[in-house]
This record gives structure tokens, C-alpha cells and sequence, in this order.
């Protein structure tokens, strides 16, 4: 089972004028979207949910939940006899994980919590202009390596 992983989603996870994950003890919890009279106002809306500042606090928290959520993927997935992998993509040239501006973020969210992972760097000339998501050749190139990342842990795992 392949999970999509972007670094964008350290902020969309937090963002509450949508029902959302959060932790609660330990565990995670469905709650409803921001409802009060102040959620309502859209200067609050602007600040909350729209600009992509986080707090030190925030990401902290951000990265607590997002690994929870990503634990509890690979739990789910393994549980259905599936095995999990997360795609993690960064747009650049092809570089090692150490030369990433978001290397923390792996590491903390995959290194370190042994979640199996590729990491795919989609060259800027790969991406469709105006819109900012890979085109056809790399998704071409992704799907390549997805297959050969599944095949050689599928492999070491009989």
C-alpha cells in the first residue's frame, strides 16, 4: 500500500475549519471542524488556516500527530496483509537525504520510527506548468521507483 507523504501536510493537519485528527492521550481522535462564533471570522481564518507559519509549538505538535497518523497507516495496512510504503516527494535535482531542506521532518517521521519510505525527488522541468504537481514523465519515473522500492522489500521480507 502505497501513502503520499508531503511536507505540506505538517500544516494541513492542523488546519481546523475541517474535521480532523487530533491527539487525545496518546491516541487518535476525530473532531469537528472549528464552530465558535470567532472561528467564523475570516481575518481568524486567514491566520489559522491560511498562512503557512508554524510555531516551534505548532510543528512540534504537528509532528506528533502526523507520526501517529502514519504509525497507525502502517498498523492498518499491516493488519490487511498489506505492506506499507510512504512516498515522500520533494521538488529538486536528484540529491542525498542529508541534502534535503526537510531531512529533519524524514527523519523524524520515517528514520526514526522505522517506517518504510522512498524518498523521490521530482525535478522542477517535471512539473506542469502553472499547477505545481509532477506531469506524465515523472509520474513515469515515481511509478518506477515504487516498483523497484516494493520489489526489494517484498524480496527481503520472504
Amino acid at each position: 500500500m502505497v501513502t503520499t507523504f508531503v511536507p505540506v501536510m505538517l500544516s494541513r493537519n492542523v488546519q481546523d475549519y475541517r474535521a480532523r485528527l487530533v491527539l487525545r492521550d496518546g491516541a487518535l481522535a476525530l473532531v469537528p471542524p472549528a464552530h465558535r462564533f470567532l472561528a467564523r471570522l475570516r481575518l481568524r481564518d486567514l491566520f489559522v488556516n491560511e498562512l503557512p507559519y508554524m510555531s516551534e509549538t505548532d510543528l512540534r505538535d504537528s509532528m506528533q500527530l502526523t507520526a501517529a497518523v502514519l504509525r497507525e497507516t502502517a498498523r492498518t495496512a499491516r493488519a490487511h496483509g498489506a505492506e506499507p510504503l510512504f512516498a515522500i516527494f520533494s521538488i529538486g535535482a536528484d540529491r542525498a537525504l542529508d541534502e534535503h531542506a526537510e531531512a529533519f521532518i524524514v527523519r523524524a517521521l520515517f528514520v526514526e520510527q522505522r517506517l518504510p519510505f522512498a524518498l523521490i525527488d521530482v525535478h522542477p522541468a517535471e512539473l506542469i506548468v502553472g499547477d505545481g504537481h509532477p506531469g506524465p514523465e515523472a509520474h513515469h519515473r515515481i511509478a518506477q521507483v515504487l516498483e523497484g522500492t516494493l520489489r526489494a522489500r517484498i524480496s527481503r521480507a520472504q
